[in-house]
């Protein structure tokens, strides 16, 4: 629920759960666990005792919150995680640290996410402006 800033866990399939919720580590043996969110990124981590299951892991941001990673920027591919929302289009604009515009293009959110190759552009700084729908979220990104 992200009106209420909160996540709720049904866990199956296992005795003993450990979850890490942005750094917060805990053990339980309930099968509904409610979790406080954080503003804006989320980390979420669930693993049983049973390690055939594996680790389950999600990023939840919540509405008008954005993340672009990674920054510093070393490879050419720049993503911008937003809430969960595939299918609608962003427009991405690229300025130079001077404000000029670099590239404007529109893009296909995938999962709530943008890829940006940035392979073509050299080392430095860059503002990165995300425009979807009614919010925008601008980033400052360092290419290395």
């Amino acid at each position: 629920d992200s009106s209420a800033k909160k996540a709720t866990l049904t866990l199956k399939g296992g005795r003993v759960y450990d979850i890490t919720l942005n750094d917060t580590s805990f053990r339980t043996t309930e099968s509904e666990v409610v979790l406080d969110l954080l503003e804006s990124v989320n980390q979420l981590s669930v693993k049983t005792d049973l390690d055939c299951q594996g680790i389950f892991e999600e990023t939840i941001i919540l509405q008008g919150y954005a993340v672009a990673y990674p920054n510093p920027l070393s490879s050419g591919e720049l993503t911008i995680a937003m809430e969960q929302d595939s299918g609608s289009t962003a427009t991405v604009e690229i300025f130079g640290i001077d404000g000029r515009m670099l590239r404007r293009q529109e893009t296909e959110l995938l999962f709530g996410e943008v890829s940006i190759d940035m392979t073509d552009m050299p080392n430095g700084l860059y503002i990165v402006k995300v425009i979807k729908g009614q919010e925008t979220h601008q980033f400052k990104i360092a290419r290395q």
